[in-house]
């Protein structure tokens, strides 16, 4: 259902309708048919296929340190297949706010494997 709403709007797009246009329409689509909680995941989807087609650009791959890459390539490599991205050379960046773990991001997904979250998660379920 969800890929019928993106398809939709990107066709919308594609006719050169206004954007604010056929959000606003695409929202009260959705609240009439009570599938309202759908409308981030819809545009999530529609971003992600409007930044496929034109940009291409590399994923972005967060360590603590320079040699933190190398010994978690198999991870990398693993959480960049759960993003969908087909690319084996992904930017690296060098975090130095991180402790240890890794985030990668592409597409507007994130998946972050990092220490510094999951030190943050516990801090607040012990203080809350």
């Amino acid at each position: 259902m969800r890929d019928r709403y993106i398809a939709a709007t990107l066709e919308l797009l594609r006719e050169h309708h206004e954007v604010g246009v056929v959000v606003r329409g695409l929202r009260a689509v959705l609240v009439a048919r009570d599938h309202g909680r759908l409308l981030g995941a819809i545009l999530r989807g529609v971003l992600r296929h409007l930044e496929d087609g034109s940009n291409g650009a590399l994923p972005v791959v967060a360590v603590a340190s320079e040699g933190a890459a190398a010994k978690q390539k198999d991870l990398i490599s693993e959480l960049l297949l759960r993003l969908t991205t087909t690319t084996t050379n992904p930017e690296v960046v060098i975090d130095s706010t991180l402790i240890g773990g890794v985030v990668v991001s592409h597409n507007y997904e994130r998946i972050d494997t990092s220490y510094k979250r999951v030190l943050q998660a516990l801090y607040e379920k012990v203080t809350t």
